[in-house]
């Protein structure tokens, strides 16, 4: 039908987005937290980023292999040929040369030489000159051993290890928090249906307020309170409908579902109901599970271990630098290139040489500085694991504690919601029959809600405690079979 005054037809009403709805239990989601949370795909990077480290640190023992060519001329005055001597000359070296692990360092090169002179007293010309070479540096001091000289690689294959507890923590606390989330998404629903058989009580009893009054059994002023009582309740239940949007939207965040086109208008619908487990936990089991499990703790004193290894490097710094320096070698020398090789293989001229070098820094100040830094920082480390340590006991204390208390909130919240029932029917029996009012029946409705929302907050705080306890222990890995790698 066209619109009155306009002739057109009235704009076709909108049709409601239907979302789709997913339901999910705490396994399911510890499951996607750990495929699909970006934090942690971001940390799981970072061990493979340490093994290269220890690549680059082993790199430096690689052999290098060296190419050098060179082509020049010189026309100098000499004091045997007054004219001047012109010396043309290419040269071809090659080598490879390598650290060893005890600090030494050796080249093997091949030295190749093509002069051209006009100098008359040259006895062979061209000439072609070869030499092999082997030279060969040791530290007897400062910079020797294998300890000392191989401490990067073991530093960097103890941040490996560390870059993995640290993956392992990462894990533990995106599976505390996918699992908090879940429970404040169950919180959050329940509340909400809470607060919406508080207002559906709240309408009945309006309901038959104004029937009553109708009646003429009550004043019109309790219609008045009856309408007032429906519109709080109504903006509570409002009030809870955002907070379940909030707390979907939290999860959705923890397991990055926002990334993935399949899950952009899913509704997450927790199946898991709050589970009571009336376990005995221990204060000194636990401890001792937390001290064998947590890695933040192994990590901490795999840092120890490295500190330990910079103090010892630096303490050979101070030592004097005492080098030793050799070299021998093979010359060969003709006029072709082939019977130059002929003679460097009659081994008839060769060279070597040896030496040592003794260095000391006046006052070494440096040296001295670097290893007070290095035991500073071995200091702080153990101040830092021991505060860990009791931080990881007080932690523990503090959940096994929180667990007991929530399970005897559960028991006393149970008990004050089935009063509140109790209170309400009796009221409720009593406006029937004209001995109370409408403000005493909402008072008492309101009363059962609180109740109930208690009792909800208990069982989900109880959860949450559980989830507390096993992650201040680092076992939820294990507990949920969880494989990070």
């Amino acid at each position: 039908m066209p619109e009155p005054g306009t002739g057109q037809a009235p704009a076709p009403e909108p049709v409601p987005t239907v979302r789709r709805v997913v339901s999910l239990g705490v396994k399911e989601v510890i499951a996607l937290a750990i495929k699909q949370n970006l934090d942690l795909q971001a940390e799981r990077l970072t061990p493979s980023i340490r093994s290269e480290d220890v690549v680059k640190a082993r790199a430096a023992f690689d052999p290098t292999a060296f190419a050098e060519a060179k082509h020049g001329r010189s026309f100098l005055r000499s004091a045997t040929q007054a004219a001047g001597t012109d010396n043309k000359t290419i040269d071809v070296n090659l080598g490879v040369r390598q650290k060893v692990v005890t600090g030494g360092n050796y080249t093997l090169r091949m030295l190749n030489e093509r002069l051209n002179t006009n100098n008359r007293f040259a006895q062979i010309n061209p000439s072609f000159s070869t030499q092999f070479l082997l030279e060969f540096t040791q530290p007897f001091l400062d910079g020797f051993g294998i300890e000392v000289n191989t401490a990067n690689i073991r530093i960097a294959l103890t941040n490996r290890d560390i870059s993995g507890h640290s993956l392992r923590d990462r894990a533990l606390q995106i599976i505390s928090q996918a699992q908090n989330a879940y429970w404040d998404l169950v919180l959050a629903r329940k509340t909400l249906t809470v607060r919406q058989q508080s207002l559906d009580l709240a309408q009945e009893l309006l309901r038959i307020t104004r029937a009553r009054v109708e009646a003429g059994v009550l004043a019109r002023i309790e219609t008045v309170q009856a309408e007032s009582e429906v519109a709080s309740r109504r903006e509570a239940v409002i009030v809870a409908q955002n907070a379940v949007g909030n707390a979907e939207d939290n999860l959705r965040a923890i397991l990055s579902l926002d990334t993935d086109t399949r899950w952009a208008d899913l509704v997450i619908n927790p199946t898991d109901e709050p589970q009571l487990d009336r376990r005995e936990v221990r204060v000194d089991e636990s401890l001792r599970a937390a001290l064998t499990s947590r890695p933040d703790l192994a990590g901490a004193k795999l840092d120890l271990q490295n500190r330990g290894i910079s103090v010892r490097v630096a303490q050979n710094s101070l030592l004097p630098s005492l080098n030793f320096s050799g070299t021998v070698g093979l010359q060969g020398l003709d006029q072709t290139f082939r019977s130059d090789f002929e003679t460097l293989g009659e081994r008839k001229f060769w060279q070597w040489n040896a030496g040592m070098l003794l260095e000391q820094p006046l006052g070494n100040r440096a040296a001295k500085a670097d290893l007070s830094q290095r035991r500073l920082e071995q200091d702080r480390a153990v101040i830092q694991l021991r505060n860990l340590e009791q931080r990881i006991a007080t932690d523990v204390r503090q959940a096994v504690r929180t667990l007991t208390s929530n399970l005897e909130r559960i028991e006393a919240t149970r008990a004050a919601r089935t009063l509140a029932e109790q209170k309400v029917r009796a009221e409720e029996e009593k406006l029937r029959v004209g001995l109370s009012t409408t403000f005493n029946v909402q008072q008492f409705q309101r009363d059962l809600t609180d109740a109930q929302v208690s009792e909800i907050q208990a069982q989900t705080d109880y959860q949450r405690s559980l989830i507390n306890l096993e992650r201040v222990k680092g076992t939820a890995l294990e507990t949920y079979k969880v494989e990070l790698l």
